[in-house]
């Protein structure tokens, strides 16, 4: 069987018009970035939550994602996804939990569960953490409980862009699990 590629303009012609597009309703996931500092990161995150549909993206000390680097990395799609700034974490989260989130830590944590082999509680907020020094203490003890990303390897982490892609697929996975949808 020969497979060719799409064509750019191919591809936009099996997509919903950007007309229709900003009214799509949107999965009930949110990812929280707490400090995350590197623009390349943000700028991808961007490009996922744009593919997934997830609900927004909550930037909380992080790098503006005003920055020509955030919106190079994001190819463009950080216009399209919704982004709010959160400027008192305990707040925001407070918020989010009376709305009936369950807010995930994504870190290996002493009491961390497998992302695998648990089902993520939905709608979710997924946390994910500085490059470095991970998610905050204080952010921590304000999720309701942590999921890790099994590793056979000898590392010990993956690139937070990676994190968020591995965390926001399984609970994609989870929410068409729970609502049967179908994909292609």
């Amino acid at each position: 069987m020969y497979m060719q590629q799409l064509s750019k303009e191919e591809h936009r012609k099996i997509k919903v018009s950007r007309h229709v597009f900003p009214q799509m309703k949107r999965l009930p996931i949110i990812i929280f970035l707490d400090h995350v500092n590197n623009a390349p990161n943000i700028g991808n995150i961007f490009r996922l939550a744009d593919a997934f549909l997830l609900e927004k993206i909550i930037l909380c000390g992080c790098v503006n994602p005003s920055l020509k680097r955030v919106k190079q990395f994001s190819r463009g799609v950080n216009r399209w996804v919704p982004c709010e700034i959160s400027e008192n974490p305990t707040l925001t989260i407070s918020s989010l939990k009376a709305q009936g989130y369950s807010i995930t830590a994504v870190e290996l944590c002493d009491h961390s569960l497998n992302i695998i082999s648990s089902k993520l509680k939905l709608p979710a907020v997924l946390v994910l953490g500085n490059e470095i020094a991970g998610i905050s203490k204080e952010m921590l003890e304000i999720c309701d409980y942590a999921v890790y990303i099994p590793m056979s390897g000898m590392g010990n982490s993956l690139n937070l862009s990676n994190v968020a892609a591995i965390s926001a697929w399984e609970a994609v996975k989870e929410w068409q699990h729970q609502n049967l949808i179908i994909t292609n």
